[in-house]
Protein backbone atom coordinates (compact mmCIF):
# COMPACT_ATOMS: atom_id res chain seq x y z
CA UNK A 1 0.00 0.00 0.00
CA UNK A 2 2.97 1.90 0.95
CA UNK A 3 4.53 2.09 -2.68
CA UNK A 4 1.75 2.31 -4.52
CA UNK A 5 0.64 5.79 -2.04
CA UNK A 6 4.18 7.00 -3.85
CA UNK A 7 6.22 6.42 -0.41
CA UNK A 8 10.17 5.67 -1.16
CA UNK A 9 11.61 2.90 0.53
CA UNK A 10 7.81 1.56 1.25
CA UNK A 11 8.90 -1.90 3.08
CA UNK A 12 11.76 0.28 5.41
CA UNK A 13 8.80 2.75 6.78
CA UNK A 14 6.33 -0.36 7.49
CA UNK A 15 8.86 -2.27 9.10
CA UNK A 16 9.42 1.36 11.50
CA UNK A 17 6.05 1.37 11.88
CA UNK A 18 6.33 -2.44 13.51
CA UNK A 19 8.86 -1.31 15.62
CA UNK A 20 6.80 1.67 17.15
CA UNK A 21 4.25 -0.36 17.77
CA UNK A 22 5.98 -2.96 19.05
CA UNK A 23 8.62 -0.59 21.01
CA UNK A 24 11.55 -2.45 20.15
CA UNK A 25 14.63 -2.68 17.92
CA UNK A 26 14.96 -3.53 14.25
CA UNK A 27 17.38 -6.58 15.65
CA UNK A 28 14.84 -7.46 17.70
CA UNK A 29 12.10 -8.23 14.82
CA UNK A 30 14.66 -10.92 13.17
CA UNK A 31 15.32 -12.35 16.77
CA UNK A 32 11.97 -13.78 16.56
CA UNK A 33 10.33 -13.78 13.14
CA UNK A 34 7.89 -15.76 13.89
CA UNK A 35 6.28 -12.65 16.63
CA UNK A 36 3.07 -11.41 15.79
CA UNK A 37 0.71 -8.72 16.63
CA UNK A 38 -1.78 -8.97 18.65
CA UNK A 39 -5.53 -7.15 18.14
CA UNK A 40 -4.61 -3.99 19.54
CA UNK A 41 -1.44 -3.65 18.23
CA UNK A 42 -3.14 -4.05 15.00
CA UNK A 43 -5.47 -1.46 15.65
CA UNK A 44 -2.55 1.40 16.37
CA UNK A 45 -0.32 0.12 13.26
CA UNK A 46 -3.25 0.75 11.35
CA UNK A 47 -4.19 4.25 12.04
CA UNK A 48 -0.63 4.95 11.70
CA UNK A 49 -0.03 3.37 8.40
CA UNK A 50 -3.25 5.35 7.57
CA UNK A 51 -1.76 8.28 8.49
CA UNK A 52 1.66 7.70 6.35
CA UNK A 53 -0.79 6.59 3.46
CA UNK A 54 -1.85 10.36 3.73
CA UNK A 55 1.75 10.95 3.13
CA UNK A 56 2.36 12.92 6.71
CA UNK A 57 5.77 12.60 7.26
CA UNK A 58 7.17 9.35 9.01
CA UNK A 59 9.12 11.09 11.59
CA UNK A 60 6.08 13.04 12.52
CA UNK A 61 3.99 9.86 13.39
CA UNK A 62 6.91 8.50 15.26
CA UNK A 63 7.21 11.95 16.53
CA UNK A 64 11.00 11.56 16.45
CA UNK A 65 14.04 11.85 14.17
CA UNK A 66 17.67 11.30 14.80
CA UNK A 67 20.43 14.16 14.70
CA UNK A 68 23.58 13.65 14.75
CA UNK A 69 23.32 10.65 17.25
CA UNK A 70 20.56 12.75 18.82
CA UNK A 71 17.21 11.52 19.62
CA UNK A 72 14.70 14.46 18.84
CA UNK A 73 11.50 15.34 19.02
CA UNK A 74 9.59 16.31 16.48
CA UNK A 75 5.89 17.74 15.85
CA UNK A 76 4.25 19.20 12.63
CA UNK A 77 5.24 23.42 14.17
CA UNK A 78 8.76 22.62 12.90
CA UNK A 79 10.90 21.45 9.94
CA UNK A 80 11.98 17.83 10.02
CA UNK A 81 16.14 18.15 10.34
CA UNK A 82 18.05 16.52 7.70
CA UNK A 83 20.82 15.22 6.58
CA UNK A 84 22.22 18.06 4.89
CA UNK A 85 21.85 20.01 7.88
CA UNK A 86 24.51 17.05 9.75
CA UNK A 87 26.64 18.19 7.05
CA UNK A 88 26.05 22.03 7.93
CA UNK A 89 27.21 21.72 11.72
CA UNK A 90 29.95 18.90 10.84
CA UNK A 91 31.52 21.75 9.24
CA UNK A 92 30.97 24.16 11.41
CA UNK A 93 32.53 21.67 13.98
CA UNK A 94 35.30 20.99 11.72
CA UNK A 95 36.44 24.45 11.84
CA UNK A 96 36.31 25.37 15.50
CA UNK A 97 38.59 21.82 15.97
CA UNK A 98 40.79 23.75 13.59
CA UNK A 99 40.44 26.99 14.90
CA UNK A 100 40.19 27.26 18.58
CA UNK A 101 42.38 24.82 21.40
CA UNK A 102 40.23 22.39 23.24
CA UNK A 103 38.07 23.23 25.43
CA UNK A 104 37.59 27.08 24.16
CA UNK A 105 34.21 28.74 25.81
CA UNK A 106 32.81 29.66 22.61
CA UNK A 107 29.36 31.93 22.09
CA UNK A 108 27.38 30.30 18.96
CA UNK A 109 24.49 31.66 18.18
CA UNK A 110 21.68 29.51 15.86
CA UNK A 111 19.33 31.70 13.96
CA UNK A 112 16.04 29.49 13.12
CA UNK A 113 16.57 27.07 15.65
CA UNK A 114 13.34 25.43 14.74
CA UNK A 115 13.36 22.00 17.24
CA UNK A 116 16.68 23.08 18.45
CA UNK A 117 18.33 20.55 16.56
CA UNK A 118 21.68 22.65 15.41
CA UNK A 119 21.93 24.22 19.33
CA UNK A 120 21.68 20.39 20.40
CA UNK A 121 24.74 19.20 18.64
CA UNK A 122 26.61 22.45 19.31
CA UNK A 123 26.22 22.26 22.87
CA UNK A 124 27.22 18.24 22.97
CA UNK A 125 30.39 18.35 20.66
CA UNK A 126 31.21 21.79 21.56
CA UNK A 127 30.57 21.22 25.61
CA UNK A 128 32.46 24.47 26.87
CA UNK A 129 29.96 26.59 24.91
CA UNK A 130 27.23 28.74 25.47
CA UNK A 131 24.68 28.77 22.71
CA UNK A 132 22.01 30.69 21.76
CA UNK A 133 18.86 30.10 19.62
CA UNK A 134 16.52 31.89 18.25
CA UNK A 135 13.54 31.88 16.58
CA UNK A 136 10.21 33.66 15.45
CA UNK A 137 7.67 31.06 16.51
CA UNK A 138 6.73 30.16 19.99
CA UNK A 139 5.62 26.87 18.89
CA UNK A 140 8.54 25.67 17.41
CA UNK A 141 10.86 27.33 20.86
CA UNK A 142 8.04 24.92 22.79
CA UNK A 143 9.80 21.96 20.74
CA UNK A 144 13.16 22.71 21.12
CA UNK A 145 12.67 23.42 25.08
CA UNK A 146 11.55 19.96 25.85
CA UNK A 147 14.66 18.65 23.30
CA UNK A 148 16.98 20.48 25.33
CA UNK A 149 15.50 19.57 28.71
CA UNK A 150 15.39 15.61 27.88
CA UNK A 151 19.34 16.10 26.70
CA UNK A 152 20.20 17.79 29.89
CA UNK A 153 21.28 20.75 27.29
CA UNK A 154 18.92 23.81 29.04
CA UNK A 155 21.48 25.25 31.08
CA UNK A 156 24.22 25.55 28.35
CA UNK A 157 21.51 26.45 25.95
CA UNK A 158 19.57 30.10 25.96
CA UNK A 159 16.42 30.00 23.76
CA UNK A 160 14.96 33.60 22.96
CA UNK A 161 11.82 34.18 20.65
CA UNK A 162 12.97 36.94 18.18
CA UNK A 163 12.26 38.04 14.53
CA UNK A 164 15.11 38.72 12.15
CA UNK A 165 13.44 41.91 10.78
CA UNK A 166 12.50 43.27 14.20
CA UNK A 167 14.91 46.36 15.54
CA UNK A 168 15.77 45.10 18.69
CA UNK A 169 17.04 41.77 17.16
CA UNK A 170 20.42 42.41 17.29
CA UNK A 171 19.46 43.91 21.67
CA UNK A 172 18.19 40.49 22.56
CA UNK A 173 20.80 38.11 21.25
CA UNK A 174 23.44 40.15 21.83
CA UNK A 175 26.71 40.20 19.93
CA UNK A 176 30.54 38.68 19.88
CA UNK A 177 29.70 35.18 18.79
CA UNK A 178 32.66 33.08 17.54
CA UNK A 179 30.00 30.91 15.53
CA UNK A 180 26.82 32.20 14.01
CA UNK A 181 24.77 28.79 12.51
CA UNK A 182 21.70 29.46 10.27
CA UNK A 183 19.64 27.35 8.29
CA UNK A 184 16.64 29.74 7.46
CA UNK A 185 13.75 28.91 5.02
CA UNK A 186 15.81 29.15 1.50
CA UNK A 187 12.75 27.17 -0.73
CA UNK A 188 12.08 29.82 -3.52
CA UNK A 189 8.18 30.37 -3.24
CA UNK A 190 7.48 29.48 -6.75
CA UNK A 191 9.38 26.12 -6.23
CA UNK A 192 7.09 25.26 -2.93
CA UNK A 193 3.98 23.28 -5.21
CA UNK A 194 6.98 21.51 -6.63
CA UNK A 195 7.74 19.40 -3.15
CA UNK A 196 6.78 16.22 -2.01
CA UNK A 197 3.41 15.98 -0.64
CA UNK A 198 5.22 15.41 2.82
CA UNK A 199 7.03 18.86 2.92
CA UNK A 200 4.56 21.02 1.12
CA UNK A 201 1.21 19.62 2.71
CA UNK A 202 3.00 18.91 6.05
CA UNK A 203 5.88 20.43 7.22
CA UNK A 204 5.88 24.58 8.36
CA UNK A 205 5.22 26.75 5.20
CA UNK A 206 7.07 29.54 7.78
CA UNK A 207 10.39 27.50 7.99
CA UNK A 208 10.19 26.45 4.02
CA UNK A 209 9.11 29.43 1.94
CA UNK A 210 12.45 31.88 1.34
CA UNK A 211 10.67 34.36 -1.00
CA UNK A 212 11.12 34.84 -4.82
CA UNK A 213 14.85 33.63 -4.95
CA UNK A 214 15.09 31.57 -1.40
CA UNK A 215 17.30 34.27 0.10
CA UNK A 216 14.46 36.68 1.33
CA UNK A 217 16.07 36.31 5.53
CA UNK A 218 19.28 36.16 4.63
CA UNK A 219 19.15 39.13 2.90
CA UNK A 220 18.07 40.31 6.50
CA UNK A 221 20.66 38.66 8.44
CA UNK A 222 23.99 38.87 6.57
CA UNK A 223 24.35 42.62 7.18
CA UNK A 224 24.07 42.09 10.89
CA UNK A 225 27.24 39.95 10.64
CA UNK A 226 29.71 42.11 11.23
CA UNK A 227 28.01 43.18 14.45
CA UNK A 228 26.91 39.58 15.44
CA UNK A 229 30.69 38.24 15.10
CA UNK A 230 33.72 38.81 16.89
CA UNK A 231 36.86 39.00 15.15
CA UNK A 232 37.44 36.07 13.25
CA UNK A 233 34.28 34.18 14.39
CA UNK A 234 32.40 32.49 11.53
CA UNK A 235 29.40 31.94 9.61
CA UNK A 236 27.91 28.94 8.09
CA UNK A 237 24.40 28.69 6.38
CA UNK A 238 22.27 25.91 4.43
CA UNK A 239 21.37 26.59 1.03
CA UNK A 240 19.89 25.14 -1.91
CA UNK A 241 21.60 24.80 -4.90
CA UNK A 242 21.80 27.72 -7.20
CA UNK A 243 22.04 29.92 -4.15
CA UNK A 244 25.67 30.56 -3.65
CA UNK A 245 27.01 32.96 -6.48
CA UNK A 246 24.20 35.21 -4.72
CA UNK A 247 25.36 34.12 -1.17
CA UNK A 248 28.66 35.16 -1.99
CA UNK A 249 27.76 38.87 -3.28
CA UNK A 250 26.03 39.14 -0.06
CA UNK A 251 28.32 38.19 2.03
CA UNK A 252 31.61 40.46 0.51
CA UNK A 253 29.16 43.04 0.41
CA UNK A 254 29.17 42.95 4.58
CA UNK A 255 32.46 42.72 4.14
CA UNK A 256 33.00 39.06 5.41
CA UNK A 257 35.95 37.39 4.24
CA UNK A 258 36.95 34.16 3.06
CA UNK A 259 33.91 33.15 1.83
CA UNK A 260 33.06 29.68 0.21
CA UNK A 261 30.53 27.43 -1.14
CA UNK A 262 30.72 23.80 0.31
CA UNK A 263 28.99 20.57 -1.38
CA UNK A 264 26.89 18.08 0.42
CA UNK A 265 27.52 14.82 0.21
CA UNK A 266 25.36 14.63 -2.74
CA UNK A 267 28.12 17.15 -4.28
CA UNK A 268 25.20 19.60 -4.35
CA UNK A 269 25.90 23.52 -3.44
CA UNK A 270 24.76 23.21 0.83
CA UNK A 271 26.77 25.06 3.06
CA UNK A 272 28.03 28.89 2.80
CA UNK A 273 30.93 29.84 4.84
CA UNK A 274 32.26 33.24 5.80
CA UNK A 275 34.60 34.82 8.67
CA UNK A 276 34.98 38.24 10.33
CA UNK A 277 38.24 39.59 9.46
CA UNK A 278 40.12 42.16 11.25
CA UNK A 279 39.07 45.18 9.21
CA UNK A 280 35.71 44.98 10.06
CA UNK A 281 36.33 45.65 13.41
CA UNK A 282 37.95 48.56 13.10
Amino acid sequence: MLGKAGVDSPEVEAERLVMHVLHCQRADLYAAPERSLDQRQRKRFARLLARRLTREPLQYILGEVDFMGLTLSVSPAVLIPRPETETLVERALEFCRHTFAAGTPLRCLDVGTGCGNIAAALATYLPHSVVVAVDCSSAALAVARANLGRLRLGQQVRLVHADLREQDFLQKVGCAFSLVMANLPYVPAPALQALAPEVKDHEPLLALDGGPDGLDLYRVLIPLLPQLLSVGGAFFAEIGEGQGQEMRRLLARAGLVDIAVLPDLAGKERVVFARKGREEAQ
